[in-house]
């Protein structure tokens, strides 16, 4: 995992970081640990943004439709383009909003 500090006020929060990775701030007077690697930087939130952006997976792309094996009530009201995984369950009345997708699984 990885963090950043970008002022020395949240000191603190760096002690309890579980983070292996910490993005800090140039100058700042820390000293790296057995279990953490500190990175000196300029704007290390800009930087944390910066490397989240590269290394962040694609996000998942679910194509709209009721899965084999969900169940959806009759009675239920399902918006635009909704995602219903397998083995979901959507009960009596549920209304769900457009663009959802309901996990495998879910129970509503």
């Amino acid at each position: 995992d990885a963090s950043f500090l970008a002022s020395i006020k949240h000191r603190k929060q760096l002690d309890e970081t579980k983070a292996g990775i910490v993005l800090v701030e140039n100058g700042m007077k820390l000293e790296p640990t057995d279990t953490r690697t500190l990175v000196f930087c300029e704007a290390p939130d800009k930087a944390f943004t910066r490397l989240c952006n590269e290394y962040a997976p694609e996000p998942i792309h679910y194509e709209p439709g009721i899965c084999p094996g969900a169940y959806v009530d009759p009675t239920a009201k399902l918006g635009e383009n909704v995602y219903v995984g397998p083995n979901a369950v959507v009960q009596a009345h549920a209304e769900i909003g457009d663009n959802s997708v309901i996990g495998g699984g879910a129970y509503i």
